[in-house]
């Protein structure tokens, strides 16, 4: 009877140990579905060490009274597994892909360690979610190309307002979270007194990102002489930010509308029926990797 001798760990050459646990990787690659782009990607198991970096975030978030922050870092470091997980096209994912091709992949991940997640529903309740029948609804959904886009055109008497919405990709989520990252970080390092004071004009400022990485750019025209203003240059990100809170409601109403069809198209895809046979949306964050 022959035995191999297992080497000391004083004798280990922990390169070929990563190599071996790369190779185990790229062997066991799983294929997912971007949702937009109808394209089947090739990707890398999530590791422990992510796994550990989410649980840190939520613990992280949990401290936190009003979440802005890691609410931005938690969807940064989604952003990075979505590139550092690829197996095919790396960088290039942030400008192709979208923010809900960042969701399909990143469930398809998660259900790929466990088709099941325990997802609180009240204060102390939770339900069991079945990830593979969303999974199943990403492969099969056909993403409207009326969504990707949409201009919208508000008249007044010496000119007009042309507003160009787009879908962000990746790279423009991240671009814009970072930059309003750095904005809002000198108010949250001044104190709780002052930030319970700023609290409100923060949160508020959280609702009008969102609104704002939806606009490519704002083409106005008075009298024939036409100015525009690009939203992707986020050298003027202040001045954008400040001309987008002047906008008429009107305005706001229209990127909003557009915003809403994107989420309605979403909720029909991720969603699971609760105990009543009710379609329940399902939001794609850390809490889905619970209990792992």
């Amino acid at each position: 009877m022959s035995t191999t001798k297992v080497k000391q760990a004083a004798q280990v050459n922990y390169l070929d140990v990563i190599k071996d646990i790369e190779d185990y990787y790229t062997e066991n690659s799983i294929n997912v579905n971007a949702l937009i782009t109808d394209t089947v990607l090739k990707y890398k198991p999530l590791s422990v060490k992510q796994l550990k970096g989410f649980i840190e975030l939520q613990l992280s978030a949990a401290k936190d009274e009003y979440g802005v922050i890691p609410g931005l870092d938690a969807v940064e470091k989604l952003n990075e597994i979505v590139v550092e997980n690829s197996l095919d096209h790396k960088e290039k994912l942030m400008s192709s892909l979208s923010v809900l091709d960042r969701d399909a992949i990143v469930l398809q991940l998660r259900a790929s360690v466990k088709g099941q997640a325990d997802i609180t529903v009240g204060d102390d309740e939770t339900f069991t979610v079945d990830l593979t029948e969303i999974v199943k609804r990403i492969k099969k959904a056909k993403f409207p190309a009326s969504l990707k886009s949409r201009v919208k055109t508000i008249k007044y008497n010496s000119g007009s307002f042309a507003i160009n919405l787009k879908l962000p990709s990746l790279s423009v989520d991240s671009q814009i979270n970072a930059r309003f990252k750095k904005t809002v970080i000198p108010t949250l390092k001044r104190g709780t007194k002052h930030v319970e004071k700023k609290a409100d004009k923060i949160l508020s400022d959280v609702y009008f990102l969102e609104l704002y990485k939806y606009i490519e750019n704002i083409v106005i025209d008075r009298d024939g002489n036409k100015t525009e203003l690009d939203f992707r240059d986020l050298g003027l990100f202040d001045q954008n930010f400040m001309v987008l809170e002047k906008l008429p409601t009107q305005i706001i109403a229209n990127i909003s509308d557009f915003m809403t069809d994107v989420r309605k198209f979403k909720d029909e895809v991720f969603y699971y029926e609760n105990d009543d046979d009710k379609q329940v949306p399902l939001d794609v964050d850390l809490s889905l990797f619970a209990g792992i």
